[in-house]
Formats: structure tokens, sequence, C-alpha cells
């Protein structure tokens, strides 16, 4: 193991440099529990959390109208996006309330609980909100899967491929 006081420090980043460097993929979280408030966001900063239960974490940026959706529902999915739906997630990173309309745009159905699920997704997680983290900026919301569908099979859709270093 190399000493710290061996690393040529001259090439060192900022915190804020060296914690884009860190991959994500691009999700898109439906929320809601009908057709009228259901919605969908773009988020990044996404992963499993437990294998029994099942969970997956969530971090939401609390100053977003959809913080305020996904602490009010206890539903939502988690949907991965193929490397090919850049477009589509062009549209789902718009907030909502600058475009109520932006589910129109996007072929999804609604799952048992109204949540939506994006139809051309290559898989879905559906869950339930078990808990809420304070992070800073963010919240946490924990899920717990009820339910998995794989639809298709390919490469996810990262940052890097469409040219983000944060989504949601």
């Amino acid at each position: 193991m190399t000493p710290i006081t061996d690393i040529d420090h001259t090439k060192s980043k900022t915190t804020h440099e060296v914690l884009r460097l860190i991959p994500y993929s691009i999700f898109a979280i439906g929320i809601g529990s009908d057709e009228a408030v259901s919605t969908a966001l773009i988020a990044s900063w996404v992963m499993q959390c437990s294998f029994n239960p099942p969970r997956v974490a969530v971090a939401i940026r609390k100053d977003s109208n959809s913080h305020q959706l996904m602490s009010e529902e206890n539903r939502f999915t988690v949907n991965l996006l193929s490397k090919h739906q850049t477009d589509l997630a062009r549209i789902l990173v718009k907030p909502h309330d600058r475009d109520e309309e932006k589910m129109t745009h996007v072929p999804h159905t609604l799952n048992a609980a109204g949540v939506p699920v994006i139809k051309e997704a290559l898989a879905y997680l559906d869950c339930q909100t078990v808990d809420t983290v304070d992070a800073g900026d963010h919240s946490i919301f924990i899920g717990e899967v009820l339910e998995s569908h794989q639809i298709d099979d390919g490469d996810v859709l990262t940052c890097d491929q469409i040219g983000w270093t944060y989504a949601g």
C-alpha cells in the first residue's frame, strides 16, 4: 500500500471534481397514486441498499417539486432506461411544475397502485417507501421492492452517455 505521503498532490482535484468521477446511471422514477397525480422524474443517485428484504435508495433534492411528491406518496417505481432512451430522459428531466403535461409524451402505464411504469424501460422495480433519511440538500427515500420485471435486454443509460454529471 502506498503511504499517503507518497501521493503527488499537485495533480489533486477539488472534492467536487473527484465526486463527479463516480459513475452513475440514469433512472426514471415514477411517482403517484393515480393518473391525476402521476409523474416521473430523472434521478442518477439510485442504488440497491439491501438484499433481504430487497430495498433500493433514491436520493431526491429537497428543493424540487418531486421531493414533495415523493414525501406525500408511499409508492414509486424505478425504471431502468436503455442507452438508446436519451430523448426520453431529456423529457423527464424537466421539472413537473414547468411541464405538467410531460407524461403525455412518455409511453407509460400505471401499475396496480397507480404509479407510472415506463413502457419502453429495460426493467422496473415497484417500491413502497419504508424510510426517508435526511442527507443534507437531498433526502434518501428507501423503498422496499414489492415487484420487479425485466422487459427487455440492453445496456442501461449512463450520465456519461447523455453528457450529464448529475440528474435529480
